[in-house]
């Protein structure tokens, strides 16, 4: 994410929460609100890109090259991808990508204004998530196709490569970030469709540059990781990480077995598509933040949610 964005991002969100307490001037949850944009602001302003910074210097070998052969050994390349999308295609989702900011602080202020809504859960999931990602990177550290595919040797070469760029690639947090927003969308059908939309919108996003397809793989475990944590189901949090680690572990390790027997990888993304399906589906059946399960109580939680749009 580029430092620009949370330059742009701050002083918009501060604006439109301005006019929210005005126009709520009774309502005291606008702090919180208020509080979650700053954090927001720092973390992608300053404290994320300085977190990066650290890590260039820390590992200035970049695993991009594995990456992209691993791509490959899925059947998928960034390059066919870029050269065959129509250009208004690109278009909209470099948007929806970069829109991600401002998407995420929504889904915070619905989730801040609905009875029983689960803010909190939201914040320490993504505050978790980020957190989990910036260490994480050290494991498999890659900038993206954009930064790096300048510096490839080619002739099947699965070393890594020493160039200046922040780990950016592996696991892709663009991508669980859109996840974890589908794993909060509750039992509202159109916030449901709406985030499934720019889960879509993102992944194809950030394989215009910033991302491989196989970063994708790596993103699932992390969300669902980000999303229990923020629930506080511990032993749940706790698995999803280990099979992130175990996942990255694997590539990093065992990145060029997988690219000469290609079946291994395309079981492992199978996996955690069948991972990631199964925490959306369970999640999608609890009331936010209550721990409750029935149709009527989530009904009555997301009632107002449905006449804003209805």
């Amino acid at each position: 994410m580029q430092i620009a964005i949370p330059t742009i991002y701050g002083p918009t969100c501060a604006i439109a929460a301005f006019f929210w307490a005005i126009t709520h001037r009774k309502d005291q949850s606008v702090s919180k609100l208020l509080y979650a944009i700053l954090g927001i602001s720092l973390m992608y302003g300053w404290a994320f890109p300085a977190l990066l910074n650290f890590e260039n210097r820390l590992v200035p070998w970049k695993f991009d090259e594995l990456l992209f052969r691993l791509d490959g050994a899925l059947g998928l390349s960034v390059i066919t991808f870029q050269d065959t999308i129509p250009y208004w295609l690109s278009v909209v989702f470099a948007i929806i990508y970069k829109s991600l900011l401002w998407v995420i602080t929504t889904w915070g202020w619905l989730h801040l204004v609905k009875p029983s809504g689960n803010f909190r859960a939201v914040v320490i999931a993504f505050a978790g998530g980020y957190a989990a990602a910036g260490l994480l990177y050290l494991i498999v550290p890659a900038c993206g196709p954009g930064y790096a595919m300048s510096h490839f040797r080619g002739y099947g070469s699965f070393a890594p490569i020493r160039f200046e760029g922040e780990p950016n690639a592996m696991p892709s947090m663009d991508v669980a970030s859109a996840l974890i927003l589908v794993l909060f969308a509750g039992p509202n059908r159109w916030l449901r469709t709406f985030s499934i939309l720019f889960l879509i919108g993102t992944c194809f996003g950030t394989i215009l540059g910033e991302h491989y397809f196989v970063d994708w793989i790596g993103a699932i475990p992390l969300a669902c990781f980000a999303a229990a944590l923020g629930r506080r189901e511990k032993h749940n949090a706790a698995v999803y990480l280990a099979a992130t680690l175990a996942l990255l572990v694997s590539i990093r390790f065992a990145g060029p077995f997988m690219v000469l027997h290609p079946a291994i990888l395309q079981t492992a993304a199978l996996v955690m598509m069948v991972v990631g399906a199964d925490a959306v589906a369970r999640a999608w059946t609890k009331c936010a933040g209550s721990g409750c399960r029935t149709d009527a109580c989530a009904s009555r939680q997301f009632s107002h949610i449905d006449r804003w749009t209805a």
